[in-house]
């Protein structure tokens, strides 16, 4: 990797550029107001009153306690890096112990809906993007429902957030949050650098570069023919990207990898299951 970098400076900017690039046009816009408002959620109490609504319903299916219904509601509402996000900040002030972390993120796996739909629809349609939108919260619920046995969550915590004066919050956020998206933009130019050194535009090429990173793998699979595009889609989005692992590993010292790792690969095999109807008579 060292002597292709002082061989071929010209791949490693021009990585770097487009890395830059696609977290500045597509994850900085979404991710840091959702990271800020999640924040705030949480410093007020809010994560209280959305998991009342929400929380019976999930317990008698996942048994999971308040704290991660609140997880599960926003990760299906912004995408894992903000679900990784709030369980940083409520693991941070006791809210939720190591063990409930490593029940949480098996099926808390989804990715921004917005984003979904909207490249989606360009590379596919409309139309297909719900239906993968679908699939991704489906497969995750049964992952969920397979694993309600494994880690159950206690119910009887109690909230002891001390709640901050809004500035001085805001300020503590944004600096927080600076150096998590910092952190996220490291793994993509790392990741686009990687992937754009040995791999060409073969077919499994793209589906190693999807691995890497799913949104750069999504975003050269437009050439390929329809059944293609949504298996690769679904592979993808399922499996999330090295990416999405690495910050997952960041989030605990002692997380259980391989059982996130399983719960994975088993999200792939669900979601292409469920998109046979699609695949084989659409």
């Amino acid at each position: 990797m060292f002597f292709i970098s002082l061989t071929n400076t010209n791949l490693l900017i021009n990585s770097t550029n487009n890395a830059i690039i696609n977290f500045k046009n597509t994850l900085l816009p979404t991710l840091f107001p959702t990271f800020i408002l999640s924040d705030l959620l949480i410093n007020y109490n809010f994560y209280n009153i959305i998991s009342n609504f929400t929380h019976k319903l999930f317990n008698k299916i996942f048994k999971i306690n308040k704290p991660n219904s609140f997880i599960l509601v926003m990760g299906m509402l912004t995408g894992y890096s903000n679900t990784f996000n709030i369980i940083l900040n409520l693991y941070d002030k006791n809210i939720i112990s190591d063990k409930e972390i490593n029940k949480i993120i098996l099926f808390t796996n989804f990715i921004n809906p917005i984003y979904i739909i909207s490249i989606l629809s360009i590379i596919i349609n409309f139309k297909i993007s719900l239906y993968i939108l679908f699939i991704s919260y489906v497969s995750n619920f049964i992952i969920g429902f397979i694993y309600r046995n494994y880690n159950i969550c206690k119910n009887n915590y109690e909230s002891n957030i001390k709640t901050i004066p809004l500035f001085n919050y805001l300020i503590v956020s944004i600096k927080k949050n600076i150096n998590n998206l910092l952190f996220i933009l490291g793994i993509n130019i790392f990741v686009t650098i990687i992937s754009d050194m040995f791999l060409t535009n073969s077919l499994l090429s793209i589906f190693i570069k999807g691995l890497l990173d799913f949104t750069n793998g999504l975003s050269i699979i437009k050439n390929l023919s329809f059944k293609s595009k949504i298996i690769f889609s679904l592979v993808f989005i399922s499996f999330g990207g090295i990416n999405a692992h690495m910050q997952c590993i960041n989030v605990l010292n002692n997380i259980n990898y391989k059982k996130y790792l399983k719960a994975r690969l088993l999200q792939i095999i669900i979601s292409i299951i469920l998109a046979l109807p699609v695949i084989v008579f659409y």
